[in-house]
């Protein structure tokens, strides 16, 4: 590499990361052309060149011989090593196993940070017998280990695992109620002040009210609980209404599941710090539930995306007014007859807005757009599949009143937008945003499906988004396959990184 290709890319890498691209391109001449692969396989214990690398870097380096689809299961014996304290399997998966489990045992002792997301071949054996042989365990996630994480092994990590401060049990669909209540009984009774766990992920376990319950009396302190997806959930809490024992919860997702407006009620009671609630596809929740949660304090998150029976006006704006300065997350996707003059006036400090397939958006004069040019915060627009609310006459003007709006909420703070399937993008719009400097901390920009759009404003995006990583043109059907073969020509050549995704 001479200086000159060496100036091109030194803007985008650090020292650090260039020594482990060049590792990742030569580990097999380097450090494994000696040593054979059943060696590196059956050898208890390698004393090698890794051992000075730390969690981070070893995860790193792991991670970029996985996106070069440069990893062999050798590879990741070479570099299990005694330093390591976390270690996360989740983009090697395929290379996840058994045997490599075992290897953790003896290799790695100071772990306290294990992921196996989707690592579909892990066994129940091999989970628990990494349970037994890390007590000191602080983390773990077996996200979509569905055939291996059952009652069973749940019961094996409450008896080991009693320093367990985060538990991600995503996707494991065989969990029930009896691998709960067995698994809070074993941690109680390992765990005396059962003050240390902090956040359970439960999403689409087969755990009904009985099977929280004993979550929630168990861990009285916990932080985070997601339950997303389980259907048969519904008035949990109302077991600890008579009780009058708050709770400390400040995460819930309660997305996809069977609450209601007196669930909802009886959570803004007993949980008086949640700043972060999902109540998405909750069908049976209406506004009355968003009057509930204005009884807490400092919500910053909120999402009630695909709520059917939630409506703008009655629910969503009351809750503005109430949570609005603060809020910092906003998902109302699929509502109808959003103000978007409304969100811009109530949420100044929001960065993310997301109304994904909202129909008949507009804009008020009720709120006073102020003068400044775009917003301050915001770093994440989605308005995927929106349309505009049209009048019976002056339909242009509807259209371009609510676009000026949007165009204020493209502030330089900006990193991911997408515009796909968005009535009235134009190329004249995208050029406004780029001459109002707007995209300049921009990293992904999705504008698939939009038909009004040419080769000439992805230009200019690619011109002058320095930041820019992934841009998604699909199915824009006035870009051709030449265009696409030019626009990626020109990312080259102007020292860019983009991946331009087009068909």
């Amino acid at each position: 590499m001479n200086y000159y290709d060496y100036n091109r890319v030194k803007s985008r890498f650090s020292l650090k990361d260039l020594c482990l691209e060049a590792i990742a391109d030569n580990i097999d001449q380097w450090f494994c052309s000696s040593i054979s692969d059943s060696t590196l396989k059956n050898s208890m214990y390698i004393l090698g060149p890794f051992e000075c690398l730390n969690s981070e870097s070893t995860q790193q380096l792991i991670d970029v011989l996985t996106k070069k689809k440069q990893l062999r299961a050798k590879h990741l014996h070479l570099l299990l090593h005694s330093r390591l304290e976390a270690i996360d399997f989740t983009l090697s998966c395929s290379f996840t196993n058994d045997v490599l489990i075992k290897k953790l045992e003896y290799r790695c002792p100071n772990l306290v940070k294990i992921s196996l997301k989707n690592c579909t071949k892990v066994t129940a054996k091999a989970i628990k017998c990494l349970a037994e042989a890390f007590s000191g365990l602080q983390y773990l996630d077996l996200t979509n280990c569905h055939l291996a994480c059952k009652d069973d092994v749940l019961t094996c990590i409450g008896n080991n695992c009693f320093k367990l401060r985060q538990l991600i049990l995503d996707g494991c669909s065989m969990l029930t109620n009896c691998g709960i209540q067995n698994f809070c009984q074993c941690y109680a009774k390992a765990n005396r002040d059962r003050k240390l766990l902090r956040k359970i992920s439960l999403v689409n376990a087969q755990i009904t009210d009985k099977g929280l319950i004993e979550i929630l009396q168990t861990f009285r302190l916990l932080a985070t609980l997601s339950i997303s997806g389980c259907k048969e959930i519904k008035d949990p809490f109302q077991a600890f209404i008579s009780q009058k024992q708050l709770f400390s919860l400040s995460v819930l997702d309660l997305s996809n599941t069977s609450v209601n407006d007196v669930s909802m009620d009886h959570i803004a009671t007993l949980c008086p710090g949640l700043w972060d609630i999902n109540i998405s596809n909750c069908d049976n929740v209406t506004d009355a539930a968003i009057t509930a949660i204005n009884s807490i304090t400092g919500i910053r998150n909120f999402s009630a995306a695909g709520c059917k029976l939630i409506t703008f006006v009655i629910g969503i704006i009351p809750l503005l007014y109430r949570h609005g300065y603060h809020l910092e997350t906003l998902n109302i996707s699929a509502l109808d007859n959003i103000d978007l003059a409304a969100i811009w006036y109530l949420c100044p400090r929001l960065k993310a807005l997301i109304m994904e397939g909202c129909p008949n958006v507009c804009q008020t004069n009720t709120y006073g757009i102020t003068n400044q040019d775009y917003h301050s915060y915001l770093q994440r627009l989605n308005l995927r599949e929106c349309t505009f609310y049209h009048a019976e006459v002056d339909d242009d003007d509807s259209q371009s009143d609510c676009l000026k709006v949007v165009k204020k909420f493209c502030g330089n703070p900006l990193k991911s937008l997408c515009w796909s399937g968005m009535e009235g993008i134009t190329d004249s719009l995208i050029v406004d945003c780029i001459t109002g400097k707007c995209f300049k901390s921009l990293i992904y920009m999705e504008v698939r499906n939009c038909h009004s759009i040419t080769s000439d404003s992805i230009e200019q995006v690619i011109r002058n988004c320095p930041s820019l990583l992934l841009l998604d043109i699909r199915f824009c059907q006035q870009i051709s396959i030449t265009d696409s073969k030019d626009l990626k020509s020109l990312a080259n050549s102007v020292n860019h990184n983009i991946t331009l995704l087009w068909e």
